[in-house]
């Protein structure tokens, strides 16, 4: 009948037109009937019947998915299931049922029940579906057909959360798996009886047990020839050969067995575990018994069975050889309330407890459970808004008011509840809080009052609870925070937060000050001269130091190292103290002069100045003193190091460090290491790519042609798929030329002000720790030059600063603050691994470098030299960091034993235990003891990145290596939807007039009656500074439109020059129209990576006109990421071990994917908003429109000269210009009657009468058909008004074009004026430097170095003017670079002889 039909449509007149169609066009034309279809026959007039709508259109989407399953392939089903699962995930929600009618629920309730289903299967398809195609064909034909079964398994009820679906889809994993476990082998594929695992190395008995290797060597022995699973015999010479046919069918076999957890971790975590309940207890039981499995022990084992742990599968093949204990559970039972899970929560504690594997200590049980609490809370807390977290604040403050030990019960000595490891939890973020209070108080008024009310209710709890394992977790989290120094420095008489230490530390910190010594990187050989150097110092006795200088074994060069340090920190360091009799005394600065003096170790000149300087606390910038905070002792220590390193150091690759600390006048055009860079030009420059023409592709993306440099075929952007290229050498439509090929990396410091924080990023493909460092490094040794040249080393940072000292210092200690994120270290420890790449950089040989020594240059002269002097300072600091935990370590133990600081309190709390002397501690507690009250890792992004990087994330996540890589600018790209609706509404203010009249963003906004107009306007210009102070660097190197050098040197506010706002596409309002084309790159970028490496081309576009905030990518740090991040962190303990992190990065990858990426469209160019001034007008276009629809004249000089007279005031002159503009462009347009008298088409034609009153004579001679000589004669009047004005008239004008005249050059200018009508020469020299030397265009069509005459002369000839005088007289050697020179000398003449 459906055929019939069709056969009868098609020969109707309809049917015959429809059928010229190609197929696409047809599908689109049925899609665009059945939607008008819809709106006729389905009237919709209110909010619940459009949700009943919805509903219905979502019951087809489901339907046609469940019929349709793996049609017409797996990829196309599973492509179209993520295409449609956000508006179905949405209309599922609870939010958006409630609001329904009965009708809409009903069938929502259905669609729900569809979507699991459909879902549920869809991550089966592509977890084991897709993985298995591609990886184990064989297997194909097994796993489809377990598609259908699993969806039928849950076609009556899909609901994981309960009981009957959750074993359904488990038994029909199993089920799976074994078959294809067969179809390895013939008996499946089993662990090895002895280990468990799976068989490495595998060696199959004739009885089909298969074994490792390993295991079954040590098994077999004379007498005990035997299988030890069956006790089959065994010939006494039975060959052990690994069988290659079993180790290819295991690697298979655990090949898909991980496919198979992973779809069920994934369903797990989405299906069990999502929206506001938690699944049923039955479901909770079945997967913490996941967890642990019986397996039978060999037969003549003592015992029969043994229970193990295993990680969350379904699968039992494969157990822990030692027992772990796992958080996975644990922290998706956390996402609910915890009220709701405490019970579930409770009985696995008291499982594990019951263990055999739980040895009698169960801190480590404690703490696994204590991490995953505080993580919970956090992130439930990270969501909040900033008036939620100001009550949240009040609301721990009343916590910690209300917390009774004695209500809530002491924890018994070796049991806790989960109820109260809740509330540990809760009380070491609360402390956390108050750290961070204490390290950095900030914010406004009404928070600053909150921070202090909440510290004095931390203190009152420290107080009254009695309890000073929380201050002991207090004083180590400050520590974590700010270092030992800064600590120390609270307990000074008088400080007013002194009650952050445990009772008594006050005072023995007084009898036992104590400092770290840092330097002890260098170990034991470096103690032992420092004890001497003390003693000699202490004794003016220098004899022990040449005795220890003799028993010391190292090279001379660390010989000299450990002396010098060893001077800092036993004579420098002492002119730190408040009490000066503790300061050098004269009789030993004179003892140390004196061996400094006959040490033959320290002859060489350099190094004797800077050893007598220590002594005498002289070094500039580097003295120490008794108001050093603790800041600039660490830096001093820092760069004290890093001089005496570079002093005595003889590696190559300390030659760049060596110029700038003690020679930066050598580095004045040097290109620094970690400075930004223009990577486009860099690639110009790679071998073969030299000949190159560069393009961009419609979205951006650099692009490149060959040979003649002109397209002749069409192909594809490798960065987006985006169709590139062209034919006949004739480019595809926005397939555009860079014409622009300026290298915009710059020289010198060009970082900025470190208050405000841009974003500068590693472009160097430099793991980011690594950059850090080598920034940190160059800061240093700025400032060590800063010391020795100050003038040499202002030059070398632009733009210059007054103070290099501090500027150096506030870089070092942002270059810390990263460092400390990024390694999740504390303070101290930062501080250490600075240290130890100096150590490392001292004793690195010679001999890395011999193999390319013309790498790099001293000066770092080339960019290319500054690159690779980065690699190969990279390759020293690298494995410095592999084994970073172990070494740092080493260290702490080192410092923590020596004796200037073993007896300090503070530092007793920190590296021991402080129960060794602080007996009023509970004790006998494995839950108050110091490892439960130690300070967990800080997870931020920068640390994830840090991990990614460690795991080779860049190969195994791709995609989240890529986003965290940009991440610090891609929190950005959510404000481009406001920044944008601020252009669209200053572009409909400002079109088309002569010039905004505002000089700065502030009287902008003042100038606004309506406070909700200011307040809108106020907010949204804050977002734009913010943004552009944030990217101002990466916009100055990276930014496709390449801006003028100074645009970008400083942070922008609100007295910075209005333009700057302005969307235009010169002048300032370059940096409005740059900094949205720097998001939208942004923007796109991470989206096509998303495309490329899912495989999917989902993406739609979006022109920059129609750009709301659901089109961008948007988050919150804070709110979304560091959630999603902690959620994703899982603990575990191995039995004896300690508790251990782990993130699981692919599911962290699919998770910001899904969230913040997928979706998404790619973002156009098309519609941003743009500002064009009158005068930016292209007005030799404008005036051919005009010429080509009505006659024009020109004016006679009696005109001339009347109008002259009547608009001299610069006022006058502009509106009578500003009046003729508009004019132009109306006539370009409509054209008119070039007889027409101006003053009547203003007044009858445009209704302009009001507008002209003053001017209205001045014009009263003038024509239509004198309209553009008019405009021509007018805006040459205007700027000589401003020229008398002493203003500048040509401001936008290249500076190229404004090269002074020289004296022989003036004179033969002047001679050539006297004999000439000036009128005519200013009039057509004004109209061409305006035309052509305004603009972009001009760098490459005007050469500064042109003959003016020839130039001036070339232009007339194509407009078909002349002037006589000018070809035959005016003086050759008159370049065109001083053009704007001759113009003003010719209109200062003109004056001259006005007034005469």
């Amino acid at each position: 009948l459906s055929k019939k039909l069709v056969e009868i449509f098609q020969q109707t007149p309809l049917g015959k037109f429809l059928a010229h169609f190609s197929g696409e066009q047809q599908q689109e034309l049925l899609q665009c009937y059945m939607k008008d279809f819809l709106l006729l026959t389905m009237s919709v007039s209110t909010g619940e019947e459009l949700k009943t709508l919805d509903a219905f259109a979502a019951m087809a989407c489901a339907e046609m998915l469940t019929r349709d399953i793996l049609k017409p392939s797996p990829q196309a089903w599973l492509q179209l299931v993520k295409k449609i699962s956000m508006p179905l995930e949405f209309i599922c929600s609870d939010g958006y049922m409630q609001g329904s009618g009965s009708l809409a629920k009903a069938v929502i309730r259905e669609v729900r029940t569809q979507w699991s289903r459909i879902f549920s299967t869809a991550l089966f398809v592509e977890h084991v579906l897709l993985g298995t195609e591609s990886q184990i064909p064989e297997l194909r034909k097994l796993v489809t057909e377990h598609v259908s079964l699993l969806d039928k398994c849950l076609q009556e009820n899909s609901d994981i959360k309960t009981h009957r679906p959750f074993v359904a889809v488990m038994t029909t994993l199993c089920e799976c798996k074994d078959k294809a476990s067969k179809t390895f082998t013939r008996f499946g594929v089993q662990p090895c009886p002895i280990c468990l695992g799976d068989a490495q190395d595998p060696i199959c008995l004739p009885c089909d047990h298969v074994y490792c290797q390993r295991c079954i060597k040590a098994w077999l022995a004379p007498g005990q020839m035997m299988c030890p699973y069956c006790l089959t015999d065994l010939p006494d010479r039975f060959p052990l050969t690994v069988s290659q046919e079993y180790r290819k069918a295991i690697e298979k076999h655990a090949q898909f067995r991980q496919m198979c957890n992973s779809f069920f971790i994934d369903l797990v975590s989405t299906m069990c575990f999502k929206d506001n309940t938690p699944p049923q207890q039955k479901v909770i039981e079945s997967l913490l018994s996941l967890l642990f499995v019986q397996k039978d022990l060999l037969r003549n084992a003592p015992q029969k069975h043994r229970e193990h742990t295993k990680s969350l599968s379904p699968f039992n093949d494969v157990v822990d050889k030692t027992p772990v204990i796992r958080s996975v559970v644990l922290k998706l039972l956390l996402k609910y309330s915890f009220h709701e899970v405490k019970d579930y929560i409770q009985d696995y504690l008291s499982t594990l407890k019951k263990k055999a594997f739980i040895i009698e200590d169960k801190t480590e049980l404690y703490m696994l459970f204590i991490n995953c609490l505080e993580d919970s809370i956090h992130e439930k807390t990270s969501a909040c808004s900033r008036n939620d977290k100001l009550n949240y604040l009040r609301e721990e403050g009343r916590f910690l008011k209300m917390y009774s030990p004695v209500r809530h019960g002491q924890a018994p000595t070796n049991e806790a509840s989960v109820e109260y490891l809740q509330e540990v939890a809760r009380i070491r973020l609360c402390l956390d809080r108050a750290s961070d209070f204490l390290s950095e108080p900030q914010g406004g008024p009404e928070m600053a009052e909150e921070k202090q009310r909440y510290l004095r209710q931390v203190e009152h709890f420290c107080t009254r609870v009695r309890n000073d394992w929380y201050r002991v977790y207090l004083v180590r989290k400050l520590t974590s925070q700010r270092g030992i120094e800064f600590v120390q420095s609270l307990s000074r008489p008088g400080h007013p937060y002194q009650w952050v230490f445990p009772k008594d530390v006050v005072a023995q910190q007084k009898d036992h000050p104590g400092q770290m010594d840092r330097y002890l990187v260098y170990g034991s050989e470096y103690k032992a001269l420092r004890d001497a150097t003390a003693k000699a110092v202490l004794e003016c006795k220098p004899l022990g130091i040449e005795t220890a200088l003799k028993a010391c074994k190292n090279p001379k060069t660390q010989q000299v190292v450990h002396l010098l340090l060893a001077l800092f920190r036993e004579v420098a360091v002492l002119y730190r103290s408040h009490n000066a009799n503790l300061h050098p005394t004269p009789e030993q600065c004179e003892a140390m002069n004196k061996f400094i003096e006959e040490c033959k170790i320290l002859s060489p000149p350099g190094i004797r100045h800077f050893a007598t300087a220590l002594v005498a606390n002289t070094l500039p910038l580097l003295t120490t003193g008794t108001n050093d905070s603790s800041l600039e002792g660490t830096v001093t220590e820092m760069a004290i190091h890093a001089a005496v390193v570079l002093l005595c150091g003889q590696n190559r690759i300390l030659e760049p460090l060596k110029n700038m600390a003690f020679s930066p006048a050598n580095m004045a055009n040097a290109f620094l290491p970690a400075m930004p860079e223009d990577l486009l030009a860099q690639a110009r420059r790679w071998q073969g790519l030299e000949g190159l023409q560069w393009y961009t592709c419609p979205n951006g993306h650099p692009c490149s042609v060959g040979e003649c440099g002109r397209p002749m075929e069409l192909s594809s952007c490798v960065d987006c798929g985006t169709l590139v290229g062209g034919i006949d050498h004739r480019p595809q439509n926005g397939f555009h030329v860079i014409t622009n090929n300026i290298d915009r990396t710059q020289t010198g410091h060009v970082l900025g002000d470190p208050q405000h924080k841009s974003v500068v990023a590693s472009d160097r493909g430099l793991s980011p720790v690594v950059f850090i460092l080598i920034r940190l490094l160059t800061h240093l040794a700025m400032l060590l030059g800063a010391a020795h040249s100050p003038q040499a080393l202002r030059n070398i940072i632009k733009p210059p600063v007054r103070d290099p000292k501090w500027f150096l210092q506030q870089h070092i200690q942002r270059d810390l603050e990263q460092l400390t994120k990024m390694l999740a270290k504390s303070a101290d420890d930062t501080t250490n691994v600075v240290h130890l790449i100096l150590a490392r950089l001292l004793q690195e040989q010679q001999h890395l470098l011999s193999q390319r020594l013309s790498n790099f240059d001293a000066n770092l002269s080339t960019k290319e030299m500054r690159n690779n002097w980065e690699k190969h300072v990279a390759t020293v600091i690298l494995p410095e960091l592999e084994h970073l935990d172990k070494t740092l370590l080493t260290l702490e133990n080192l410092i923590s034993q020596d004796e200037r600081i073993s007896s300090n309190p503070v530092a007793k709390i920190i590296y021991g235990d402080p129960v060794t002397f602080l007996p009023h501690l509970p004790q006998k507690s494995e839950v108050h003891c110091s490892k439960i009250w130690s300070c967990k890792k800080r997870i931020t992004v920068e640390y994830l990145q840090h991990i990614v990087e460690q795991k080779n994330g860049k190969e195994i996540v791709p995609v989240l290596w890529q986003f965290l890589q940009k991440e610090a600018e891609l929190r950005l790209v959510k404000f481009l939807p406001e920044i944008l609706a601020l252009q669209r509404s200053l572009v409909k203010r400002f079109q088309n007039i002569s010039q905004a009249e505002y000089t700065s963003i502030r009287s902008f906004i003042s100038s606004h009656n309506s406070e909700g107009l200011r307040q809108l306007f106020q907010n949204r210009i804050t977002i734009f500074l913010s943004t552009w102070n944030k990217l101002r660097r990466s916009l100055e190197t990276n930014g496709e439109i390449k801006l003028p050098k100074d645009y970008c040197n400083s942070n922008l506010d609100l007295d910075t020059d209005f333009e700057v706002i302005l969307p235009r596409r010169q002048g300032l309002g370059l940096c409005s129209t740059a900094l949205v084309s720097y998001l939208i790159n942004l923007h796109n970028e991470i989206v096509y990576t998303v495309e490329k490496f899912s495989k999917e081309n989902n993406s739609y576009s979006v022109d920059a006109s129609e750009v709301t905030d659901l089109h961008v990518i948007s988050y919150e740090v804070e709110r979304d990421l560091t959630p999603l991040i902690l959620s994703n962190c899982q603990y575990q303990v191995e039995q004896g071990g300690e508790t251990l992190q782990e993130f699981d990065l692919e599911k962290i990858q699919r998770q910001i994917t899904s969230r913040f990426l997928q979706g998404k469209p790619r973002l156009t160019l098309k519609g941003l908003p743009t500002l064009v001034y009158r005068h930016d007008w292209n007005y030799e276009h404008l005036f051919m429109d005009i010429k080509n629809k009505m006659a024009q004249s020109s004016l006679s000089s009696s005109a001339v000269s009347a109008i002259s007279s009547q608009l001299q005031s610069f006022s006058d002159a502009c509106e009578a210009l500003s009046i003729v503009e508009v004019t132009l462009g109306f006539l370009s347009t409509a054209g008119g009657d070039p007889n027409m008298y101006l003053n009547v088409y203003i007044q009858d034609i445009l209704r302009m009468g009001d507008q002209m009153t003053a001017v209205r004579k001045a014009l009263n001679r003038c024509q239509l058909k004198h309209t553009i000589a008019l405009w021509q004669f007018l805006s040459a009047h205007k700027s000589e008004l401003l020229l008398r004005l002493k203003k500048e008239p040509f401001r936008e004008i290249d500076s190229r074009y404004k090269k002074d005249l020289s004296p022989e050059n003036a004179k033969l200018l002047s001679t050539f004026l006297n004999h000439i009508g000036l009128d005519a020469f200013l009039l057509e020299l004004h109209e061409m430097m305006v035309f052509k030397l305004k603009g972009p265009q001009t760098n490459e069509s005007f050469n500064p170095n042109w003959s003016l005459r020839e130039t001036l002369v070339s232009y007339m000839e194509t407009k078909e003017s002349e002037l006589p005088e000018m070809e035959s007289q005016f003086p050759e050697e008159i370049l065109l670079s001083s053009c704007v020179s001759v113009w003003k000398m010719a209109a200062d003449l003109k004056r001259d002889r006005q007034t005469r």
